[in-house]
C-alpha cells in the first residue's frame, strides 16, 4: 500500500524529524511504499535543515535554507491526490493545521487513515501487565498498544 506519512512540524525541536523517520521505518517494515514529507525535505535542502533547527522554526528554514512552506505542501497534496492509498498520522497529528488539510483531502479522497501508536507512551509502559495498565491510564488510554506475552508495545510495531 502507498501510505503518505503526516505529523506535526512546525514548531517542534528538529521539525519532528525523529518521529518521522521512526514512523516512516515501522511502516515500510510493514511491506508498505512511504512518502514522508521529513525525507523530501531532506532531499531538496539537506540533513541540516532539521539538526540546526531546535525548535522547528519555519522562518530560520525559509531564511537559511529556501525552504517553502507553501511548495512543500503543494508537493505533499498532489502526492496524496495522485499516489496515496492511505494517511498515517504521528502522534500529535490534532495539533498541527498542516496534517489536517493533509487529512482532510485523505478522507475526501475516500483513503485509509492510519493512526501510528506513539511509542514513547508504549515504551514507559512495556514493563507493565495489562491489569496494571488498564488501571494507570483508563481504557481509552490503551489504543495503539498492543500486547504480547502479557507485554505491552506499540501496535502494529515489529517487537
Amino acid at each position: 500500500m502507498k501510505v503518505y506519512l503526516a505529523g506535526p512540524m512546525r514548531g517542534i525541536p528538529q521539525f519532528n524529524y525523529p518521529a518521522f523517520i521512526a514512523g516512516a521505518a515501522e511502516l515500510r517494515a510493514a511491506g508498505h511504499e512511504v512518502f514522508s514529507p521529513a525525507e523530501k525535505d531532506v532531499e531538496k535542502h539537506g540533513a541540516e535543515m532539521f539538526t540546526s533547527n531546535h525548535d522547528g522554526n519555519n522562518d530560520r528554514a525559509e531564511a537559511n535554507f529556501g525552504f517553502s512552506l507553501r511548495a512543500a505542501l503543494a508537493m505533499d497534496l498532489a502526492w496524496i491526490c495522485a499516489e496515496a492509498d492511505a494517511i498515517a498520522l504521528l502522534p500529535g497529528w490534532e495539533r498541527s493545521k498542516g496534517v489536517a488539510a493533509e487529512k482532510a483531502t485523505a478522507e475526501a479522497l475516500g483513503l485509509k487513515i492510519i493512526i501510528m501508536p506513539d511509542p514513547v507512551r508504549a515504551a514507559r509502559f512495556a514493563q507493565l501487565d495489562r491489569e496494571k495498565a488498564l488501571e494507570t491510564l483508563g481504557a481509552g488510554g490503551l489504543a495503539g498498544i498492543a500486547w504480547r506475552d502479557g507485554k505491552a508495545f506499540p501496535a502494529g510495531g515489529s517487537r
